[in-house]
């Protein structure tokens, strides 16, 4: 799964469109582009959303030397997720 930024993908859609709108002689290709192109921005506003969990950013810590020992852990363990 890749988080993306939707707002920003349909910004792009919506530019493209705008440069296909700007030639004075749009063929019947260019409209069928421009129905394709809102179609896709109409998916993007009704696709489902997810709570995404926020990005932790942990640090490398000198573990307990007990723990090293009974364990067999490295020296340093995160501090995040151990």
């Amino acid at each position: 799964m890749r988080l993306i930024d939707a707002d920003e993908l349909k910004e792009s859609f919506i530019q493209v469109l705008e440069n296909i709108k700007s030639n004075p002689r749009m063929t019947g290709q260019e409209m069928h582009i421009i129905t394709a192109i809102h179609t896709v921005g109409q998916m993007i506003d009704d696709a489902p959303t997810i709570d995404a969990e926020p990005v932790k950013h942990g640090e490398w810590v000198k573990a307990d030397r007990q723990q090293y020992f009974r364990k067999h852990y490295p020296a340093s363990q995160c501090s995040i997720c151990g």
